[in-house]
């Protein structure tokens, strides 16, 4: 058996060394097989049995020994049981391993809390807390007091208006009578002169879900209905009055809600105005804050509708829409087209027809109604846009001459470079001629939409016409940049121009989308595409007309809203004729 054993562990130990063997000698056979021939090996049992010889080719190379057997280790001694660990006391020792957890109890409603086997306690589900009693109303603005909504209601005994806070009247606001127009003094400038008496409302904000308190064409505050808040203090009527507001006093006219009249409200008039379509987000100012009194124009908000209103570009806006549609800190510049004149007269000293008279006159009119600051007038040093600039200013009711020649005479020899660029030869390059654009059987009137358009005839009338021409959308923002940024600009500019600088300005603001609101026409601007007739005539149906333009809303961070207006119902010529 032991024999067998050690022949087993020799040839075992042959076969390794025999695999070392080749391994080692790999390299060389490759090199040697081809010549060598192969060599036969054998192995034989020493004669002690303690291992075998190699015998290659009849000779004794080597010798494998068997290995000893090793002697059989000794047993490992089990190791001493723990002792248990003694229960932890107020947290000192450890407590024996034991896993904690909760189960549900559903017949107590809550949670069995157990460790190991053994029960430790009980977790019941809380109840519903009773309801809180009511609290006590406040007194003298200490303690919170429920919430009470307010309001103002007329009242036609006082010819006013009474504020009411729940069901208590906190205090009212008197219509006051018309002021007197002054006599002797000029207009106020810097609040040093005092100005001819401005009437003061309170009109419905329903935007606001109040009243906006409106003193001339400015919002000098509002008073919101309050949504369950705490009763406002008295001072938060007045804007800037130093006396509370309680049921039996009113609030003084002068300091509270009149910005330059010495009487208060009157509500003859519902007379809109830039700051009677803007509404606040917050309340009038207290009186007794030591904050300086907001103006309105840092909290005004524009109605839904006047924001539709200032999106629209591609249509004539009405002006007076428009105007109507400002903040009290914006700056409006109101560019638009002259009056009618005779369509046979066209030179610089031809004036209105009495047709372009009565169309001036009644603008004024129409302006004069919304009641706002004076205006700024510009125009060119053609006579009818003089002349229309002075029939507006004097139905407007601006202390300006009646007498046309006086007013031409006098400004024209003194007019600025910004009235002498109101005029076609703004887009036109130094030394360039804009007939060169009109194409071969056109009127020259059809360059100017032509070019705005970018719409031409052919390849060599693109050549011409951008040679003779700046491009137009650069030039319009050139034109607003250099002269109608918020600082150099007056509150209220009019600027009377000619059609054929408003043409290229208008269907450039409109994004070359301006059309007629007129159902089922498709009026646009594109007189190069319509300017005869099937006889030949000049058809102006798609021409500016006369008193439409455009309008620039500009706020102090010079943010400019650009937008087509008409001063007239209709923004299209439509017919090119005298009366």
């Amino acid at each position: 058996m032991k024999s067998k054993f050690l022949l087993s562990t020799s040839l075992f130990s042959l076969s390794m060394l025999s695999g070392c063997f080749e391994d080692a000698t790999d390299a060389a056979t490759n090199e040697i097989q081809e010549t060598t021939p192969t060599i036969s090996c054998t192995t034989e049992s020493l004669k002690d049995n303690s291992g075998v010889k190699i015998i290659c080719d009849g000779d004794s190379i080597g010798v494998v020994l068997n290995g000893k057997d090793g002697k059989d280790g000794k047993d490992g001694k089990d190791g001493k049981d723990g002792k248990d660990g003694e229960k932890g006391k107020d947290g000192l020792s450890g407590r024996d391993g034991e896993s904690c957890y909760v189960t549900k109890n559903t017949e107590k409603n809550g949670f069995d809390v157990f460790c190991g086997d053994e029960h430790l306690g009980f977790l019941a589900n809380g109840k519903n807390g009773e309801k809180g009693a009511d609290g006590a109303d406040g007194k003298d603005g200490n303690d919170g007091k429920d919430g009470t909504s307010c309001k103002v209601v007329p009242n036609k005994d006082n010819d006013g208006y009474d504020v009411i806070c729940g069901n208590e009247k906190v205090g009212e606001l008197k219509n006051g009578k018309d002021g007197a127009n002054g006599k002797d003094g000029a207009d106020g400038k810097d609040g040093n002169d005092g100005k001819d008496g401005t009437s003061c409302k309170v009109v419905p904000n329903k935007d606001n879900d109040g009243y906006d308190v409106i003193c001339g064409n400015e919002k000098v505050g509002e008073l919101k209905n309050g949504k369950d808040a705490v009763l406002p203090s008295s001072s938060s009527i007045a804007p800037s009055s130093s006396e509370a507001v309680s049921s039996s006093s009113e609030i003084p006219s002068s300091s509270s809600v009149a910005s330059s009249s010495s009487e208060a409200v009157s509500s003859s008039s519902e007379i809109p105005s830039s700051s009677s379509v803007a509404s606040s987000s917050s309340e009038i100012a207290s009186s007794s804050s030591s904050e300086p009194i907001p103006s309105s124009s840092s909290v005004e908000q524009l109605s839904e509708a006047c924001k539709t209103l200032r999106a629209k570009t591609d249509v004539f806006n009405s002006l007076y829409d428009v105007l109507g549609c400002t903040r009290s800190n914006e700056k409006v510049a109101i560019i638009i087209r002259h009056a009618q004149r005779d369509i046979h007269k066209y030179g610089d000293d031809d004036g209105l027809i009495e047709v372009g008279k009565q169309q001036a006159k009644q603008v004024g009119e129409k302006l004069k109604a919304l009641n706002l600051d004076d205006f700024y007038y510009m125009y060119t040093n053609v006579k009818r846009t003089a002349e229309t600039a002075q029939i507006i200013a004097v139905n407007k009711g601006e202390n300006v001459s009646t007498n046309i020649n006086d007013w031409h005479k006098h400004n024209i020899e003194n007019l600025t470079e910004i009235n002498q660029n109101l005029k076609e030869s703004w887009y036109v390059k130094p030394n360039q001629n804009a007939s060169n654009c009109k194409g071969n059987a056109s009127w020259g009137w059809s360059s100017y939409s032509k070019i705005a358009y970018q719409e031409y005839d052919d390849n060599n009338n693109r050549q011409n016409c951008e040679t003779a021409f700046y491009p137009i959308d650069t030039r319009v923002d050139d034109f607003i940049n250099t002269y109608f940024t918020y600082n150099k600009m007056h509150k209220y500019t009019l600027a009377i121009s000619h059609d054929q600088y408003l043409v290229p300005f208008v269907i450039t603001i409109s994004n070359k989308k301006i059309h007629d609101d007129v159902v089922d026409s498709k009026y646009d601007l594109r007189f190069h595409k319509h300017d005869r007739d099937k006889n030949g005539n000049p058809n102006f149906n798609y021409w500016i007309n006369y008193l439409a333009g455009v309008a620039l809303i500009v706020d102090a961070d010079n943010n400019v809203i650009k937008l087509p207006v008409k001063a007239l119902d209709d923004g299209f010529l439509r017919k090119y004729e005298n009366p």
